[in-house]
């Protein structure tokens, strides 16, 4: 792409900003207005601080003026905490067992640029940590590029300065919000707004207050700046830098793919399937607090008479100071405060009734003389009640239960429904990891190429493996409940699985080991009465029992036998276990399997 390419791209922007109303959105492209609106919507839940004028703009049926200032001026965000927890339950990825950064041989300098040295953020692990997840959850279709921090120049020959070209770039990542990426083709180009701000002259004087943009291409990544008159909007374009690697260092923060109307992929971030719940979640519980305010202060009813303030001068008539003297309008009363009541209270609230004229004669008032009115609380039990379940329904959406589903139907579904949940949960992480990791090993592979014009030395990114964080002890907790609920073989033995990987996280030797065992062995997840039942029914085969009871002395005198045993496939190992338990030569002594089978 030369110079004629970028003008012709900037062109198009122009023309595109040219025809745009004020106020309104530019449709620099297919799906830039969404991913906008896409992206406010979730800071309304994101950021504490962001008030949505949106979500209030109209008032509530029976809704006064009075009572929408109230609203916003003591507004509360009551749904940020679903995106902190949504960002703890995907942060599960980066426990550190589960992931590994590999150095290739030789690259002992790029990796003390990328842990320690990396401009703006320190190290690519401290943004893909710390600052991805919430970026990318906020804003699917914002960008992260990767392009030098700026250059040293030094003076050539001719006197003019040049890029110092004797020391190693110093690439590092920046990230472009969605309304900032106002042209973009995948794979091909990307045009950015930067937060630079280049000098231009408005009033007469030079102001940095003028636009930076930089296009990234597969070859050269391209500087447009705004020059001469603020309001002439004109351009000037440069080479910024020739990275030349053939690949755009641009990668898309991504989520869930859609397909635009004209056929490019557009992003929808996950939590934006639960912004329509927290929406109605967060209106209603202000609502709620207004009722509240409302209903905080009893409404005070208690008799009153005319006022019958007078003086020389004037005399009370409704509220109003009538002149004795010219029979007009002089003011209003200062005795009722131009309500034209006399109510007998004292500056510390004591009613005061010292007229006794102001009942009959002997007797006294036939109802209160003070009386409190309270709202109904009905109605804000019902909205509370409301914004619980439409909260908890959008943690559901984003897998964010705090405890195990209770399916009916049958007794064993408990345990079934408790697989479920965790295995859909852990599915839902998997794929935004994925994509999380993604963005760290392709700024990993930019960084290397652009510092060193090898990419190859960027280091080998193991992705996160397992997606289970539960405890051993909560484990051990939804097996009891899964052999109380009599759950199938099947449930029994995932729960098995799971708590080796736990257990034996460190120690792939031993995972080896026992995963072959679990599979072997039929009788692994079977309790000592159910076993004993199948002994008495002489349903089993004596190899079995043998294999059950023994089977980590079996698996000890084979590695003995063979060091390479546990280089086999899983299925050759447990063929080798059946093999050898067939026999018949151990005497039961069992170790971890008993431990497991009598938690």
């Amino acid at each position: 792409m030369n110079e004629v390419d970028v003008r012709r791209i900037l062109d198009n922007v122009l023309e595109v900003e040219k025809f745009t109303k004020k106020g309104d959105i530019p449709k620099y492209r297919d799906g830039y207005v969404a991913a906008i609106e896409q992206r406010n919507s979730i800071l309304v839940h994101a950021d504490p601080n962001v008030f949505p004028e949106k979500l209030f703009r109209n008032r509530a049926p029976n809704q006064d003026l009075e009572q929408q200032k109230y609203i916003k001026d003591n507004y509360t965000n009551t749904t940020s905490q679903v995106f902190q927890d949504y960002l703890t339950v995907i942060g599960r990825a980066f426990i550190d067992s589960n992931w590994q950064v590999i150095p290739k041989e030789g690259s002992e300098d790029l990796m003390k640029y990328l842990l320690t040295d990396l401009p703006i953020y320190g190290s690519v692990e401290t943004f893909v940590k710390g600052v991805l997840p919430s970026i990318k959850t906020k804003d699917a279709n914002g960008l992260v590029a990767v392009m030098p921090h700026g250059f040293e120049y030094v003076e050539g020959e001719d006197g003019e300065s040049r890029v110092d070209d004797q020391k190693l770039f110093e690439p590092t990542i920046y990230y472009y919000a969605s309304d900032k990426v106002i042209d973009y083709k995948s794979g091909h180009y990307a045009l950015c707004v930067s937060s630079e701000m280049s000098r231009v002259e408005y009033n007469g004087k030079e102001h940095r207050m003028g636009r930076v943009m930089y296009l990234y291409t597969r070859e050269t990544i391209w500087r447009i700046e705004q020059v001469g008159r603020q309001t002439e909007n004109t351009y000037a374009i440069s080479e910024y830098f020739a990275h030349g690697e053939g690949i755009l260092p641009v990668i898309e923060l991504k989520g869930v793919p859609q397909i635009s109307p004209d056929g490019s992929i557009y992003w929808v971030s996950p939590f934006y399937y639960a912004v329509g719940l927290l929406n109605l979640a967060l209106t209603n519980r202000n609502y709620l607090q207004l009722s509240i305010a409302n209903s905080a202060f009893p409404f005070r009813i208690m008799k009153a008479s005319k006022c019958e303030f007078h003086d020389e001068v004037s005399n009370c008539q409704n509220g109003h100071l009538i002149s004795i003297e010219t029979g007009k309008d002089i003011g209003t009363c200062g005795a009722c405060q131009g309500t034209g009541a006399y109510r007998p209270v004292s500056p510390m609230g004591t009613l005061l009734w010292t007229d006794s004229d102001r009942f009959s004669e002997g007797q006294a008032s036939n109802y209160p003389l003070v009386e409190y009115v309270e709202p109904s609380t009905n109605a804000m039990s019902f909205v509370r009640e409301q914004v619980d379940i439409d909260t908890k329904e959008a943690r559901s959406i984003l897998h964010l239960q705090t405890s195990t589903s209770d399916v009916k139907g049958s007794k064993d579904m408990t345990a079934t429904g408790m697989a479920i949940d965790q295995q859909s949960m852990f599915s839902f992480v998997k794929g935004v990891s994925e994509q999380i990791f993604d963005v760290f090993d392709f700024a990993n592979h930019r960084i290397a190429f652009q510092r060193y014009e090898d990419a190859d030395l960027a280091p080998t990114l193991i992705y996160p493996q397992t997606f289970d964080f539960r405890t051993e002890a909560d484990i051990w907790e939804q097996i009891k409940m899964a052999r109380d609920s009599e759950a199938p073989a099947y449930i029994m033995h995932t729960l098995f699985f799971q708590l080796m990987n736990n257990l034996l996280s460190s120690d792939v030797d031993a995972q080896a080991v026992l995963s072959s065992i679990v599979i072997a062995d039929k009788l692994f997840a079977l309790s000592d009465t159910a076993i004993a039942l199948r002994k008495a029914t002489n349903s089993i085969e004596p190899w079995q029992i043998t294999l059950h009871d023994s089977s980590i002395q079996i698996a000890q005198e084979l590695i003995q036998e063979d060091p390479k045993f546990l280089e086999l496939d899983n299925a050759e190992r447990v063929a080798k276990l059946v093999e050898r338990a067939k026999l018949n030569t151990f005497v039961p002594n069992s170790l971890l399997t008993n431990q497991i089978l009598n938690a």
